[in-house]
Formats: C-alpha cells, structure tokens, sequence
C-alpha cells in the first residue's frame, strides 16, 4: 500500500506458503482478509483488502467476489463491472493516499 501498488491473491498465498491455486486458495485467504476487513472497518481506515486483486480474467486487477460480499449480498448484487471497477479504483486511491502519510 505505502508503494502504491496492489498485489495478487496468489502472490499472497505463495509469499506464506500457502495453496495459490483453487478453492484452496480462497479457503485459505478468505478468512485472513475477512479478519483484516473487520480491523480496518473498527478503526475506520481504508479497506486494505481493495489492493488484493485478480491477476486474470474480467475481473483482473479487481478484488474477488469475497470482498464485494462485505459490503452485503444485495450492495453486491446491485453492481455492474463498470460500477465495480469504477469503485475499485476509488478504494484504492483512499488506501494509497491513507499508507503514504
């Protein structure tokens, strides 16, 4: 974050030793961004976990569907790719400008 740059769920998971493939990885991930998720919301910080993104697919360069499930299924449910990608970009900024101080 403090370099302004995000990072990739497997890259996270080879960096701990942990799956970077498949279920596993998301098993393995989900939990431990859902923890921070709930660090940054009880301090009101930035969500940190917008910087962890998909290395392929339409969705490349954005969080998976575990980040946008905190926010509600329905708030979820209620965004198109565009709107998705838009908000992303947004998240990110507050988290770069927010670790730079």
């Amino acid at each position: 974050a403090q370099n302004g740059e995000t990072t990739t769920y497997e890259s996270i998971a080879k960096e701990f030793g942990f799956p970077d493939k498949g279920n596993q990885l998301g098993m393995t991930l989900s939990p431990i961004l859902g923890g921070i998720w709930e660090w940054c919301s009880q301090r009101g910080q930035p969500q940190l976990t917008v910087i962890v993104v998909r290395k392929s697919g339409a969705d490349e360069g954005m969080p998976g569907r575990g980040f946008w499930s905190m926010f509600g299924e329905n708030f979820a449910a209620s965004l198109d790719q565009e709107q998705k990608k838009a908000m992303t970009t947004i998240l990110q900024r507050q988290v770069f400008d927010y670790y730079r101080m």
